[in-house]
């Protein structure tokens, strides 16, 4: 292959690009290349030196596999200009050289301005690129740091004029997010998705105030940082929350101005910040669309939910509330429009008062691995209901669904699947449903539909669309 020395375009998959030896001969390639390093001839990082037309992205594995820092500028990534997403990947530690070789490689792998996307993953060194602490890289929009574990000190991004995305994981060795990182007033300015996740050790993390400190930030997401105490006030412009297994006492949002309407979603493991003073103020809880609350119920008060007036969608997962309380926080809900319960044990019945307005909003209803799940009483009451989902609840059965189920006039989707339990179908079916799927049930209702004929074949005959296995 490397003997096709005026090759422009090469219609196989990058990663089979990589097993090509020798591809540096191949100076006319264009398109995205895969590249693994390897200890011989034809698999150094030379290869990449006279490959000037690669376009799109360049993706380098196996870095530890570089013998020295000269090798790594022979690569002359600098020269590549319609490279406009990079990829660096060490599959494991340098065990032969320590952590200052892969510094050393990684400082003379600088790319060219032009590039948008920059992903750093394993990399050993305890300090940045110094080419990532410049304004050079006035074009990158989006930068992924993962499993630097080593990696102390940020360098400052805030000074990167058109960086949209910064995520960073495992990133153990960063206990402060502060001055350095912005590099001075008016950082960030673009910066839309900001994600933490999985730093242990990270404790503090301050910043700016005012309209200045992260001005366009729309989501953020803060995900196993269990030692987080201190975070700087957030902008208003932000309409995602995500908090998951970190510490949310401090996390504090600032007012929605009055002059601006905006929606907003919010995922936590704790209700405890849906409380005023914590993580959330009344002009959130009311802007709130989108509530996911996973692995925690905790001491929230029914009451509270009284501020979401404007939550149309609401996902529970491997939540401890029971029926009871369940019920309370629903009928302070008043546009619901969608409903998800997943992995709830203690919710043993979905009741609600008949008269509720809680059933002239409800479109979508879905029970997912709710193992004592058994009652849906009064669901014919839910005369706008269009879609309903039970999956892997063991104790559902044909009784468990109303008995009136025709009185469900709107309802146009019925899908039941690994509930055990389920042996026969529900006496009447609305007339209005045209998707049913019966999957992985009792097999002797399976059987019987499938050879379409019987009593219970009968009642769903009308249907227009049926998946039965």
């Amino acid at each position: 292959m490397h003997q096709l020395t005026s090759l422009r375009h090469l219609g196989i998959e990058s990663k089979y690009i990589s097993t090509i030896r020798g591809i540096g001969s191949l100076v006319n390639l264009q398109g995205s290349v895969e590249f693994h390093v390897k200890k011989e001839k034809g698999r150094t990082l030379e290869e990449l030196k006279d490959m000037r037309d690669l376009h799109g992205l360049l993706s380098i594995k196996n870095l530890e596999n570089v013998q020295c820092k000269e090798e790594a500028c022979e690569a002359q990534l600098a020269n590549k200009q319609h490279v406009n997403i990079l990829k660096f990947e060490w599959s494991v530690a340098n065990l032969d050289f320590g952590p200052n070789i892969d510094a050393e490689v990684l400082n003379c792998l600088q790319p060219h301005p032009n590039l948008e996307e920059l992903h750093i993953a394993r990399y050993k060194g305890a300090s940045s690129p110094r080419w990532l602490q410049l304004k050079t890289l006035s074009h990158l929009k989006c930068l992924y740091l993962a499993n630097c574990r080593r990696w102390e000190w940020l360098p400052p991004l805030g000074q990167l004029p058109s960086l949209r995305v910064l995520h960073l994981k495992e990133m153990n060795s960063v206990a402060e997010i502060g001055p350095s990182f912005y590099g001075g007033l008016m950082a960030f300015q673009s910066l839309k998705d900001l994600e933490f996740d999985d730093m242990p050790n990270l404790v503090r993390w301050t910043g700016e105030t005012g309209n200045s400190f992260l001005p366009s930030l729309q989501k953020l997401k803060i995900s196993n940082c269990p030692k987080l105490d201190e975070v700087p006030l957030l902008p208003y412009t932000i309409k995602r929350v995500t908090v998951e297994r970190s510490k949310v006492s401090h996390l504090k949002l600032s007012p929605h101005c009055s002059s601006r309407s905006s929606k907003f979603m919010l995922e936590i493991s704790s209700t405890s910040i849906l409380s005023e003073g914590f993580l959330l103020h009344q002009q959130h809880l009311e802007a709130t669309e989108v509530l996911n609350i996973r692995g925690c119920w905790g001491s929230v008060a029914a009451e509270k939910f009284k501020l979401l007036t404007s939550l149309r969608k609401l996902r529970l997962w491997q939540c401890d509330m029971d029926d009871a309380r369940l019920n309370l926080c629903l009928q302070h809900l008043t546009v619901l429009a969608s409903l998800e319960i997943i992995d709830c044990k203690n919710i043993k019945s979905f009741v609600l008062p008949v008269g509720s307005r809680y059933f002239t909003t409800l479109q979508h209803l879905c029970f997912e691995n709710c193992l004592n799940l058994s009652s849906l009483a009064t669901l014919e009451s839910s005369i706008f209901l269009k879609s309903l989902i039970i999956e892997r609840c063991p104790m559902v059965t044909a009784v468990s669904l109303p008995s009136e189920m025709k009185r469900m006039t709107s309802l146009n989707k019925l899908s039941i699947s690994h509930c055990q339990g389920f042996q026969s179908l529900p006496s009447s079916i609305p007339p209005s449903l045209e998707f049913l799927h019966l999957v992985g049930c009792d097999s002797r209702l399976t059987e019987g539909l499938l050879e379409r004929q019987g009593p219970e074949w009968e009642k769903i005959a009308f249907i227009s669309q049926i998946t039965v296995y």
